[in-house]
């Protein structure tokens, strides 16, 4: 998701792939809608096993938080 990000930031700098640009944008979105559905699809896969559903609970919420930060420094980059 961010590495499209940064490609569409790329390509508006440098005036590149002027009409591509807005389908690399929706993979982006795609990839941001699907990561929820794949940690939704995990919890409720491990049901059975508590030791499972911990780790799919704190992975998923690392890497909210990893994506917030990534999400939080790519608007300051693109600020500044």
């Amino acid at each position: 998701m961010s590495i499209l990000i940064g490609l569409i930031k790329f390509f508006e700098h440098y005036s590149l792939f002027n009409q591509q640009r807005e389908t690399i944008g929706n993979w982006a979105m795609l990839g941001f809608l699907g990561l929820p559905l794949f940690f939704i699809s995990a919890y409720k896969n491990t049901a059975d096993d508590p030791q499972k559903r911990k780790s799919v609970v704190i992975t998923g919420g690392g890497l909210f938080i990893i994506a917030l930060m990534v999400g939080g420094i790519s608007v300051l980059a693109y600020l500044f």
